[in-house]
């Protein structure tokens, strides 16, 4: 009985995904369109290779879900130009990944305040009158990533920041309702929140599992057959070879991508520090290597370059973007893409300076 509301990217992916597991009615949301649903308005802003914003639109209120998206300065124009306004922006406001430096507290606090500069600059681009700290009531729960817990945003941290500009941020505990134009007092939801995020520390972290470097080599070859299909072989030869430090199978291995090969070294200084069950999750699916970056799952023990464009070439294959004559010609992702061209740009240059 349910239908789902999804970005139209062009691709069948997500929408076949949603019928096997038993939605047959969805409805795609065109970029930059207002679609009706009853007496409710929902607007898609797609943003990067898969990220996108929602807006609902209810009688004269406007909320937009920023979430994961890092807009720009155009971004926000071309979202007022087709919602006229915003009233309240639901937003990110603290770590929900991380690049692998080896260099965390450095990192992890520089990027922490970007988050919170991000969300009060969206809110005065886009002249919202009230923002709600939304996205990151997480915390990370390996026994690999747990280190960076300690470098998390607070919603108080918000509140504050937001205070020295005049912005106004309502905080809601699980189960509170906001009502816009209502007066909120977020008082007891910042109290709350302190408090459980002053135990996440001591929270439980799942241990590790291993997986035999055996199984990660099939994983490995498997992911280059299916690079194979989408880029031709000077694309995936762009990648080059790095060598990984596994601890926890105490080995290091020469990863080749362009090969499709991880063969254990013994003569080479590793460049990635990276337990094997996060190794083997990054090949085994096309979405497993933004996926253990999400989950801060490796350290860059030296210069990150070559791995950056083991990111950059499985970002883009599991976006479903292939560079082969066949696929950059599918009629039906360049028709659906092409509204997207007017904000690429900028969000192209978004995306390599976060990603570097």
């Amino acid at each position: 009985r349910v239908t789902l509301l999804f970005q139209d990217d062009g691709l069948p992916k997500m929408p076949d995904a949603f019928r096997r597991l038993g939605f047959p009615n969805i409805q795609l949301m065109p970029h930059r369109k207002i679609v009706q649903v009853g007496d409710v308005g929902a607007y898609c802003y797609q943003q990067g290779l898969m990220n996108s914003a929602l807006a609902v639109r209810h009688g004269n209120t406007t909320v937009i879900n920023i979430n994961d998206c890092e807009l720009t300065a155009l971004d926000s124009k071309l979202i007022l130009d087709d919602l006229g306004s915003v009233d309240l922006t639901l937003n990110q406001f603290s770590l929900a990944g991380y690049n692998g430096s080896n260099d965390p507290e450095t990192w992890s606090t520089a990027f922490a305040a970007g988050v919170i500069e991000n969300l009060l600059t969206d809110h005065e681009r886009l002249g919202a009158s009230v923002t709600i700290p939304f996205a990151s009531f997480i915390y990370f729960c390996r026994q690999d990533n747990a280190f960076l817990n300690k470098y998390c945003n607070r919603p108080s941290d918000v509140v504050d920041a937001a205070a020295t500009r005049g912005i106004d941020v309502a905080v809601l505990t699980n189960g509170e309702t906001y009502r816009f134009g209502s007066e909120w007092d977020s008082d007891a939801a910042v109290k709350h929140w302190n408090d459980v995020f002053e135990r996440v520390e001591d929270l439980p972290c799942d241990p590790l599992v291993p997986v035999g470097l055996d199984t990660i080599a099939e994983a490995v070859a498997s992911r280059r057959r299916q690079l194979h299909e989408f880029y031709p072989s000077f694309v995936v030869g762009l990648v080059p070879s790095i060598v990984c430090e596994i601890p926890d199978l105490g080995v290091c291995a020469t990863l080749d991508l362009a090969a499709g090969t991880i063969v254990e070294t013994t003569d080479t200084q590793p460049e990635l520090r990276i337990h094997s069950e996060a190794l083997h999750f990054a090949f085994a699916t096309p979405f497993g290597l933004q996926s253990i970056g999400v989950g801060a799952r490796y350290i860059n023990l030296r210069n990150d370059a070559k791995w950056r464009r083991y990111r950059m070439l499985l970002s883009l294959n599991n976006a479903g973007v292939g560079l082969r004559p066949s696929k950059l010609a599918n009629r039906e992702f360049l028709t659906t893409n092409a509204p997207r061209i007017r904000g690429a740009a900028s969000q192209l240059k978004e995306q390599l300076r976060l990603i570097r």
